[in-house]
């Protein structure tokens, strides 16, 4: 059964992450993850995890690192949101516009997401982004 609190398919949990990302609410960001969740990021930097398994891992890596990446967000703008023949999976491509704290640069960068969810929640989201670019954002 879905969880209302949560919303239903992948577009509606699509749409209810873009605010967290938006305003690193990290922790609310965790709880749309089922508790067995897998967080993929294939083109992470070296020394960065590929693969995090469970939703208190995935919260810790979001409290450990992206609450320290230097990175304002102040929109994420769709490319292209495409449901995909699973019903539980959507790939999505976002613009997401801010600027870098440390330089006061203004960016856009790429993201390409597939998320699989499952009674409301995140099951899996294999997150794709450019590291050399957010690293060149930082200083």
């Amino acid at each position: 059964m879905t969880d209302p609190a949560h919303g239903g398919g992948p577009l509606d949990v699509l749409e209810r992450m873009l605010p967290l990302l938006r305003d690193k609410d990290l922790d609310a960001l965790a709880d749309l993850y089922t508790e067995d969740a897998v967080h993929e990021l294939p083109f992470a930097p070296p020394g960065a995890p590929r693969r995090i398994e469970g939703r208190e891992r995935i919260r810790e890596y979001f409290s450990s690192t992206l609450a320290h990446v230097p990175l304002e967000f102040h929109a994420f703008h769709p490319v292209a949101v495409n449901p995909a023949a699973d019903p539980q999976v959507v790939v999505a491509e976002y613009d997401a516009e801010g600027v870098a704290a440390p330089t006061g640069r203004r960016f856009t960068v790429r993201y390409l997401w597939v998320l699989r969810v499952v009674d409301g929640r995140i099951a899996e989201w294999r997150d794709y982004w450019n590291p050399s670019q957010i690293l060149d954002l930082q200083g």
